[in-house]
């Protein structure tokens, strides 16, 4: 049964994840209590999404989540959710700052606007095959930062105005229906996506964002859950660019 205990709402995504819960239980007097027939964009309730570690053992992670579906989200995966991979060559992405410009992987995007300590921008990277994608701080020098409309961006700003809107557009414009496939899948089952790295949250700079964080974001349609009140001792300049 769908049980709470009055619970406060401070916004209205929260409230409509609340309202989803009870509307799917069929808990029509907490729907009632709380006037969900006046809210707009209640969304159909899902259940859990996890993001595991892809050299973690199979077995393990359904000790941990019986009865889940895992979906491997990275570009080693053997089916169609590879293409979720912002390595994958899609093609035909708008690149952020550039938007006359198209990429034929996210990854291409990220690369080709670092700016190094003794090489700039490189457009070239938008169209380079997935072996060729690398820019290294070995051969190219420090990262300063990214190109974006004539400035350069830190690295949090350059996650936000370039990777995230880049990723977003294959997500939602180009590969539309394999989320929402995903989507429809997580009505009836836990789903786990596994990816090379775990970090949720887009402030966190200590580690590279996991990119099955971006595609659970946008199976829930809640790109906010890549959110936190940044720390401080995390917004310096990381290594790991």
């Amino acid at each position: 049964m769908f049980r709470c205990s009055a619970p406060v709402f401070n916004n209205d995504i929260l409230l409509q994840r609340f309202c989803g819960a009870a509307a799917i239980k069929n808990e029509k007097h907490i729907a009632n209590q709380y006037n969900c027939n006046q809210i707009k964009n209640v969304p159909d309730a899902l259940m859990n999404i996890y993001i595991e570690n892809k050299r973690r053992k199979r077995e393990n992670i359904l000790k941990s989540h019986p009865g889940a579906v895992i979906i491997d989200v990275t570009s080693k995966a053997e089916d169609k959710f590879k293409q979720l991979s912002p390595f994958y060559p899609v093609g035909n992405i708008a690149v952020p700052g550039m938007e006359d410009l198209k990429a034929l992987c996210v990854e291409g995007i990220w690369q080709g606007l670092k700016v190094f300590e003794n090489f700039d921008y490189d457009i070239t990277y938008f169209n380079k095959s997935l072996k060729d994608i690398k820019r290294t701080v070995r051969k190219f020098g420090r990262v300063k930062g990214h190109y974006y409309k004539g400035e350069l961006l830190g690295y949090l700003e350059a996650r936000k105005k370039i990777y995230l809107p880049a990723y977003r557009y294959v997500l939602e414009k180009r590969l539309g229906e394999l989320v929402e496939e995903l989507r429809e899948l997580a009505k009836t089952k836990d789903l786990i996506l596994l990816d090379y790295t775990t970090n949720s949250l887009i402030s966190d700079l200590s580690k590279p964002l996991s990119h099955a964080a971006v595609v659970k974001a946008a199976i829930l349609n809640d790109y906010g859950i890549l959110e936190e009140k940044p720390n401080k001792d995390k917004l310096v300049q990381g290594k790991l660019f």
